[in-house]
């Protein structure tokens, strides 16, 4: 098949799943084309614009038009791919459907300007759309829709009235060897001296639970634990303070406000880690930091209420909590810490959620294409 791999998002573990996607699809025969924002040296590659979706602000009604706003961004977006598409494409794949998704978008609009049969990874299949009673999901009802990926274990219940071939895909991480010489690593172990340490790593957005990870740290022995937040900022200036006043000034505490550099550099953050903070706030998908942390065999704190708890409790590899409890917090930290989480449970995620496994995803995805 001429199958087109469409990811305007290269950023954080979005290009290994595309490095990967591309790969296993060319070994299996198929002739690939990736449309991107971002120059790759990678052969049969087109440059793509993406209009990136706003933040959504707090008032009620600057909300609504923020919305609106978003799905005329979205409907740019997916004519950015139409026009550069070639004519003869078999299927078109997203890497991330979720990027060209609406709840304002129509099912028949969107077939009208993506004409070619399509599938793709769902990244938030519970995620119906937060702040209308539309459905984002229904473009998953289209004739050119076949069949869907995703990474949730557990929806199936949830997107079968939407479409109901689904495909299980691997939530796997990129393994390249830690750098064992990332200064920053080097830094925090020096710092740390022999303490506890908690870590909470990537982007940094209010979202990832900065708040509680702020108290939690403020409220602990800090002669007994060392926290870490390191990553690129897309925090308000009011957050950042909070940081600075509450958090980067303590003796136990070590605030990174820089992209980590590479792959290689994040895995060596989560290898001198002893447990690694995941309790987002309304998060419904999964997070690729379990899947690192599964790799390196580090127990998560994950939030409750979501696919996260759902994913922790089924394979037993940390705990979850209210995102918004510092003392549930507390508690989950000292009880990791105190019982040593089995390997086979961590090599139990491994064993499912591998990039191993794409050979085989992928074939059952594509066979309800025919040319």
């Amino acid at each position: 098949m001429k199958i087109a791999l469409i990811e305007p998002n290269i950023g954080g573990h979005h290009l290994t799943y595309l490095l990967a996607f591309h790969q296993a699809l060319q070994k299996l025969g198929h002739q690939v084309t990736i449309y991107t924002t971002a120059t790759l040296q990678i052969e049969n590659r087109q440059i793509i614009r993406f209009h990136k979706m706003l933040m959504l602000p707090k008032q009620p009604i600057r909300k609504k038009i923020t919305v609106v706003i978003n799905l005329f961004l979205t409907l740019l977006n997916l004519w950015e791919v139409r026009t550069h598409l070639e004519k003869k494409t078999d299927l078109l794949f997203f890497c991330c459907m979720d990027d060209y998704m609406s709840e304002l978008l129509p099912r028949t609009l969107f077939s009208k300007m993506i004409p070619f049969p399509f599938t793709g990874l769902f990244l938030s299949p519970r995620n119906k759309g937060k702040y209308l009673r539309l459905d984002r999901r229904n473009i998953l009802s289209s004739a050119q829709c076949q069949a869907v990926a995703v990474l949730d274990e557990f929806c199936q219940e949830q997107l079968t009235p939407y479409q109901p071939n689904i495909v299980q895909f691997p939530d796997f991480t990129d393994e390249s060897a830690p750098n064992q010489k990332y200064e920053l690593a080097t830094q925090i172990l020096k710092q740390a001296n022999g303490r506890c340490i908690i870590s909470l790593l990537g982007a940094l957005h209010a979202r990832k639970g900065i708040h509680t990870f702020i108290q939690t740290a403020g409220q602990m022995d800090p002669n007994a634990y060392f926290f870490v937040m390191a990553g690129k900022s897309y925090l308000t200036k009011e957050e950042l303070q909070e940081i600075e006043y509450h958090f980067a000034n303590r003796s136990n505490c070590l605030f990174a406000n820089n992209r980590i550099p590479s792959e290689a550099d994040f895995n060596r953050l989560i290898e001198i880690s002893h447990i690694v903070y995941a309790a987002y706030v309304d998060f419904s998908q999964s997070s690729n930091m379990f899947a690192k942390s599964a790799f390196f065999q580090k127990p998560v704190i994950v939030s409750k209420g979501y696919y996260m708890e759902e994913i922790v409790q089924h394979y037993r590899t940390g705990i979850a909590i209210q995102s918004n409890d510092p003392q549930a917090c507390m508690e989950a930290i000292c009880e990791l810490q105190a019982h040593t989480i089995a390997s086979t449970h961590y090599q139990a995620y491994l064993a499912k959620h591998s990039v191993s496994q794409l050979p085989m995803c992928f074939p059952q995805l594509l066979s309800y294409y025919s040319l």
